[in-house]
């Protein structure tokens, strides 16, 4: 339920913030103690972030290179979800429950879900093609804000999320899991832009047709969906 997944998202955002700790964790991976669909791309990016050796090594056998879609596979996708959503109809109750098990982690829609993404609410969720191209290509108009960080400090800590406050002292994170990291100035040795948006690629890919128009058709609503 989504307090499990809260708590188990919260444990593995701190594990992988030390290189020690994101070693035991991949390696419990490896052996198969824990499901490595428990770790995110963007948290398996980020224990890469520590510049360990072991760490390095274990995060790429088990998920790969990160790949980075090209143009033209992007607009192929595009092409294809334009299509399948011209003209089609989707049930929005359905897709609400697509909303949820996806979208609700990060994001906000009528007062429901997470805090790591923008609120979805004011957002012009009418126009299709604005829609498609934020889902399908993230990275491609970052809201001012929502740029992906990665906070290194003097203790060997590596944090990453969005900045959400900073003041001549203080910089607060606010993490893949939706909590907020406070760090002190003068203990961050580096913070850098990762150059990408916080949502991940690919999030219609496990979807079917149906599902897809079903998602869009609840985003399009203008008032909330009650009937579960």
């Amino acid at each position: 339920d989504r307090e499990y997944f809260t708590s188990a998202s919260i444990g593995i955002v701190m594990l992988a913030s030390r290189a020690n700790w994101s070693l035991q964790l991949l390696t419990a991976i490896k052996e198969g103690r824990i499901d490595k669909s428990h770790v995110s791309p963007d948290i398996a990016e980020q224990m890469k972030r520590h510049e360990d050796a072991g760490v390095t090594n274990l995060v790429e056998s088990i998920y790969g290179e990160r790949a980075v879609a090209t143009k033209d596979e992007i607009k192929k996708k595009m092409d294809l979800y334009s299509r399948l959503l011209h003209g089609r109809v989707g049930n929005p109750y359905a897709g609400k429950k697509q909303f949820d098990a996806t979208c609700a982690k990060c994001h906000t829609l009528f007062d429901r879900g997470g805090r790591i993404g923008p609120d979805l609410t004011p957002y012009q969720r009418h126009d299709t093609a604005l829609m498609l191209q934020h889902i399908v290509n993230p990275s491609s108009d970052i809201r001012e804000g929502f740029e992906f960080v990665t906070a290194s400090t003097d203790d060997f800590r590596v944090v990453s999320g969005f900045m959400a406050d900073q003041d001549d002292t203080l910089v607060v994170i606010r993490g893949l899991d939706g909590q907020n990291v406070t760090l002190q100035r003068d203990q961050i040795e580096s913070i850098k832009g990762m150059g990408r948006s916080l949502m991940p690629d690919g999030l219609l890919d496990s979807m079917n047709e149906q599902q897809v128009r079903d998602l869009f058709a609840y985003l399009r609503q203008a008032q909330p969906v009650t009937r579960d």
